[in-house]
């Protein structure tokens, strides 16, 4: 175990922060929390997370469509926290710490609401092994590095095309090509990465042209990222029909 985890004090159960007082089955006892719950290899297990967060409402509350909420957007939750565990692991050693806590791959995009009961009824897990960080790092850090590149390569487009510098579609594949054997690079290392921890089908792509950077891209960020935008599993299904 590095560092401490303080326990906070319960929030304050009126929060917008957090679902209603109403559909709460419990409130956080000081000193008797629960843990976040972990998969096999010690990483926080996301649909064991949301599975809990259900547990500790009544059945029909919904979260995405609370009527309390100003702002729909959800909040970037990163699921193996806390950040300063990760800082201290990287000074003892610990290279690419930071780099996983970081990971798309080890967040979610919850609601407010969710965001809040987290943070206000569960215990931080402990971090994994590094060999476990290591082990996801070595394919999902060249899997972001793909995605951000093309990414990258788009914002850069959009803003020369926006200043008048020429055409769009024409400054993005330029960019592209510029990074073309770069994305090669990553590629071959997410190959090579673990294979326990592989989310993508490599037997599909080649890398011929800046037409299959993009198709990478997009089939990385449908599996690669697939359990970080869940503020939709949040709906609960008796929820549906009232937010129709």
């Amino acid at each position: 175990m590095v560092g401490e985890w303080i326990e906070p004090l319960p929030s304050n159960p009126l929060s917008a922060d957090l679902p209603p007082r109403e559909v709460r089955k419990k409130l956080p006892v000081f000193g008797k929390r629960e843990k976040t719950p972990v998969d096999s290899n010690g990483l926080v297990d996301h649909d064991g997370l949301v599975t809990v967060l259900f547990s500790n409402v009544e059945d029909g509350y919904n979260y995405a469509y609370d009527p309390r909420l100003k702002f729909k957007r959800g909040k970037n939750h990163h699921t193996e926290t806390l950040r300063r565990w990760y800082e201290q692991l990287e000074a003892m050693g610990w290279v690419g710490a930071i780099a996983f806590y970081d990971l798309n791959y080890r967040q979610l995009d919850l609601p407010p609401p969710a965001h809040g009961q987290v943070h206000d009824e569960l215990i931080p897990a402990d971090p994994p092994k590094y060999e476990v960080i290591d082990a996801v790092n070595s394919v999902h850090v060249p899997l972001e590095k793909m995605h951000q590149l093309v990414f990258g390569s788009k914002m850069a487009a959009a803003k020369a095309s926006e200043r008048g510098e020429g055409d769009f579609e024409q400054m993005y594949h330029e960019h592209l090509n510029s990074h073309m054997h770069e994305f090669g690079g990553w590629l071959e290392a997410a190959m090579r990465g673990a294979p326990e921890f592989q989310v993508v089908d490599y037997s599909q792509f080649s890398l011929n042209s800046t037409a299959d950077m993009i198709a990478i891209k997009r089939h990385v960020a449908a599996h690669a990222f697939a359990q970080r935008p869940i503020s939709h599993v949040l709906i609960q299904p008796e929820s549906e029909t009232q937010a129709a």
